[in-house]
């Protein structure tokens, strides 16, 4: 079942977008504004939704049915949240401890600095939340009833709800939000719990605290203006939840709402449209989980709903799935990142599900190699959106896939724990949880990383690991030289605003990939760098990258390998658990040597963050490199590789495992040139042209920005540059099987010898 809601316009939020950076604070005058035009729907609507959160009590016993309904996988998200719910009825409601006696006690307070956050608050909010639902699904069970009371009541009791220094002050983050959220859900939900004694404490603590969260959105807080940031989409939830609970109980409650709904307005405007986050998957799941409740929550009474036509939730399902190792063991490690979610993320792939009926998230949810992580507010969720889910059939079918605004390529051979996939990153340099990383290879065989990135650097826990002005950027884990990109003059890549590294070209095909990005703007002491990416599924990567500079410079190719490699066939062999990977540099035609950290704070673990390069110097430079991935078990040899031309930005070479051979020509400004193809010529100008071989007779081929690609049984001209690849069809007629977004419809002409 689905339940659906009145939606009014979000002003005019679906017409407008723009970067978080560049949107105000939201004042007090605005926050008035709102509430005077809206003040008498609201009212209206919290008069007559009981209760006011998520269901009314005429909706819950359709709910409860369709979760109680739920068989196999499904029925074990029930099962397993009523017995985590029961599990933890047995250990003591957390009693509050000063940040003093905690620093180093707790992962998520190492030191003073973190602890004073009170971050293991977040978890009391999260049971509050948890047991809100299991009393609401199991109204006649005593302990849990008990339970709620009990961490509503001790929670309202502890000094602070995270603790800050001036301007931002306690009670005005993370630790803020997810109390702040619990409470609201468990009054609104549950009041019968409380005497009226403690309803009236719990209204005190609310009309004491939720002030905090107000004025840290009017600019108190950093993350004021941070709308694409999980501090902010937290902190505000709590803010919408309480201003709903509270409404009419608070004089204050209905501007917390207002705020609340201008804050998501601005989330709406400024989240990627591609519905990818800037801070990386870790913290995408946290922000995308408290966006997903926040609409859920608050669009019976607000019309948060219109939320959903926004591009950047209709595209978030599909940026979790790109982001997922093959075989579903792990994500992408880019940025202040780990190799599986922090939070679900089962429950937000349901969730989206069920909103945009998207099999394909619900297959990724059902499908994730792991159990949901998170507490008992996630299982709640889980469970919830899994029973208004749809349910899915197959495998995604699409392997490549292209951030068109956070700039990042993901290609794979397939989606089982025996594929690879190999992700390029690019977009800002400089961002919430960003890395310098512009450029940068990751490549993993199942979940088992052989081309890796530092992800979360151990330096959290000291304030200068914050200072994006600077200090961030000499701990070795946010660095340039930490990933596999390319280090100009050993020095970081530029960190300032504008600062971003683009995607220009991609083209995906079923057989082959292609994707190209512009470095020039991240780098100093440069006039042009380059860096294409050439994937033929299932064979091999080729990596072209050119360097332009005014004045001669130091290039280093950097490779960052999770084990140690060893030499082999004039490259190196990386073996991992499921898969091996096998690296060369064919232009220059050089050893990679290991490199040690420059940087003074190294807050990463070298035997898994290996670092090797190769190094030139000149003012034009060019490397050719070969990633040869591999099963574990596999007795597959190196590719056999020949240069057959090169100059600085071109290069001709062969490939071949003896039943193929694959001819290529590059260059960075295309010119004319003739490619031999064995026995054949192609006449060509383009800046990539591949063509596979099989038994003398070409039957593939991938041209990129051509104007020109002929040989016997092929003939294509255009005045405009061209992306396009073809295939070979039984019959003998070359068939495109991917091009560019041009409407000019490519022709190749009649096939003569390639079809006898």
């Amino acid at each position: 079942m689905k339940l659906r809601y009145r939606s009014f316009v979000f002003l005019s939020l679906l017409t407008l977008s723009a970067r978080a950076s560049d949107l105000p604070v939201i004042t007090p005058e605005e926050v008035g504004e709102s509430l005077r035009e809206y003040a008498a729907e609201w009212e209206q609507a919290v008069q007559t939704h009981e209760p006011r959160l998520f269901y009314t009590n005429e909706q819950w016993p359709a709910i409860a049915h369709g979760i109680d309904a739920m068989t196999g996988v499904r029925g074990e998200y029930r099962e397993t949240f009523f017995k985590e719910a029961d599990r933890r009825l047995g250990e003591p409601v957390p009693e509050y401890l000063p940040p003093e006696k905690i620093a180093g006690t707790r992962g998520d307070a190492r030191t003073l600095y973190s602890a004073r956050e009170e971050l293991w608050q977040r978890d009391v909010g999260n049971e509050i939340f948890g047991y809100a639902f299991a009393v609401r699904l199991r109204p006649d069970n005593e302990a849990y009833r008990t339970r709620l009371r009990d961490l509503v009541m001790a929670a309202i009791t502890y000094q602070s709800w995270g603790r800050h220094d001036p301007p931002m002050g306690s009670n005005s983050d993370l630790a803020a939000g997810h109390i702040g959220r619990g409470i609201s859900l468990a009054y609104d939900w549950h009041r019968d719990v409380f005497s009226a004694d403690e309803q009236n404490k719990i209204r005190q603590a609310m009309a004491r605290r939720m002030p905090n969260l107000l004025r840290a959105l009017y600019g108190d807080a950093y993350w004021a203006r941070g709308y694409g940031e999980n501090h902010n989409h937290v902190s505000v939830t709590a803010l919408g939840y309480s201003g709903i609970a509270f409404y009419d109980e608070i004089p204050s409650a209905p501007i917390w709402l207002s705020a609340a709904r201008l804050n998501f307005i601005n989330v709406g405007r400024s989240m990627a449209s591609d519905g990818s986050s800037v801070e990386g998957v870790s913290y995408w799941t946290y922000g995308m989980e408290y966006i997903l409740q926040f609409i859920e929550a608050t669009r019976p009474i607000i019309d948060s709903g219109s939320l959903y036509n926004l591009p950047f939730l209709e595209n978030a399902a599909s940026y979790r799935l790109m982001a997922s190792t093959s075989g579903l063991g792990g994500n992408l490690l880019w940025g202040d990142a780990v190799a599986r979610d922090w939070h679900g993320p089962h429950h937000i792939l349901f969730g989206l599900a069920s909103v945009y009926n998207d099999p394909n998230a619900a297959w990724l949810a059902e499908n994730i190699a792991y159990p949901l992580n998170g507490g008992l507010d996630q299982y709640a969720l889980q469970m919830l959106w899994a029973s208004l889910a749809p349910t899915p059939e197959n495998a995604p079918q699409q392997l490549d896939h292209r951030l068109t605004e956070n700039d990042m390529i993901t290609t794979r051979s397939g989606w089982s724990d025996t594929d690879y996939l190999l992700s390029m990153k690019a977009g800002y340099t400089n961002r919430n949880h960003s890395h310098l990383d512009a450029g940068a290879l990751m490549l993993a065989y199942g979940d088992d990383w052989l081309l890796t990135s530092p992800g979360y650097g151990k330096g959290g826990g000291e304030s200068h690991f914050w200072q994006r002005h600077g200090p961030r950027w000499e701990y070795f884990s946010n660095a340039t030289e930490s990933h596999a990109t390319l280090l100009i003059n050993g020095q970081n890549q530029r960190f300032d605003k504008d600062a971003k590294a683009v995607v220009t070209e991609f083209l995906s095909a079923p057989n082959w990939n292609w994707a190209s990005v512009d470095l020039s703007d991240v780098y100093d002491d440069v006039s042009a760098v380059e860096r294409g990416l050439l994937h033929r599924r299932g064979d091999y990567f080729l990596v072209f990258d050119s360097v332009k500079a005014p004045e001669p410079v130091k290039a280093e190719w950097l490779a960052q390998f999770r084990y140690a490699p060893k030499a082999a066939n004039d490259g190196m062999l990386i073996n991992g658990k499921k898969g091996k990977l096998f690296v060369r540099l064919l232009e220059p035609a050089m050893a990679l040597t290991k490199r040690m950290p420059t940087k003074e704070k190294v807050d990463v673990k070298l035997d898994r963050n290996r670092s090797y390069a190769v190094e030139q110097e000149g003012d034009d430079l060019s490397f050719v490199t070969l990633l040869q991935p591999m099963a574990r078990e596999s007795g597959l040899a190196p590719l056999q590789t020949k240069i057959v031309a090169s100059q600085p930005g071109q290069c001709q070479l062969t490939l071949s495992n003896g039943d193929w051979v694959d001819y290529l020509a590059w260059q960075v400004e295309p010119s004319m040139q003739t490619l031999a193809l064995g026995e054949d010529k192609a006449e060509l100008k383009a800046g990539l042209v591949a063509v596979r071989t099989e038994g003398g007779k070409a039957t593939s081929v991938i041209a990129i920005g051509a104007t020109q690609l002929k040989f016997i049984g092929f003939d294509f001209q255009s005045k405009e540059s061209r992306d396009f690849a073809a295939v070979l069809s039984e019959d003998g007629v070359w068939e495109i099987s991917a091009v560019d977004d041009m409407a000019q419809v490519i022709v190749l002409a009649a096939v003569t010898h390639a079809a006898q």
